[in-house]
């Protein structure tokens, strides 16, 4: 699950898999704005099967902070 995670990750921001790091910051490390937060959320929902409401993507500020959020809620 971590790695299918972490390759939608890399996929949408189009930076390297090493560079997902689980306490990488998706906006200042990974250089995501909102509109590529909620393309991730959207790809995770699509592929995972995993529904993510609004008020809780504004709490997913890691990687590790998505794994985790997607691992309990799957």
């Amino acid at each position: 699950m971590k790695e299918n995670v972490k390759k939608i990750i890399a996929d949408t921001l189009d930076v390297a898999l090493e560079t997902v790091l689980d306490e990488a910051s998706i906006m200042d490390d990974l250089g995501a704005d909102s509109i590529a937060v909620m393309e991730i959320v959207m790809e995770l929902e699509e592929t995972l099967g995993v529904e993510v409401p609004t008020d809780d993507i504004l709490e997913l500020k890691t990687v590790g902070d998505i794994v985790a959020y997607i691992e309990k809620n799957a």
